[in-house]
């Protein structure tokens, strides 16, 4: 019974290795992508940053009644298609620099 714990918790010390190891080079694959697109980065991020601005600033409006509820749904998918739009960018730098 002892042997059967003692393996078990071998075999799960393994397995939590593995993960960590991974994890660890999961980040450090990240940062090297990061790097290689510094640029490209700052400048979605900047633009992520205003999007989000322009987000608050629209919800501040809406509750101050001072927009309709027709201009808040119109404006403010608009500006979530474009986050996501951006939120891809970043997801396509990924996925091409794993390829390489």
């Amino acid at each position: 019974m002892n042997n059967v714990k003692t393996e078990n918790k071998e075999k799960l010390k393994e397995i939590l290795d593995d993960l960590e190891g991974f994890r660890s080079r999961k980040s450090e694959e990240w940062n090297l992508i990061i790097t290689k697109n510094k640029a490209k980065f700052e400048r979605i991020k900047s633009e992520i940053r205003k999007k989000q601005d322009e987000l608050t600033t629209l919800v501040k409006k809406r509750q101050a009644l001072t927009i309709s509820n027709e201009d808040f749904n119109e404006k403010s998918q608009e500006i979530q298609r474009e986050l996501y739009e951006l939120e891809k960018e970043i997801l396509n730098l990924r996925l091409c620099s794993r390829k390489l």
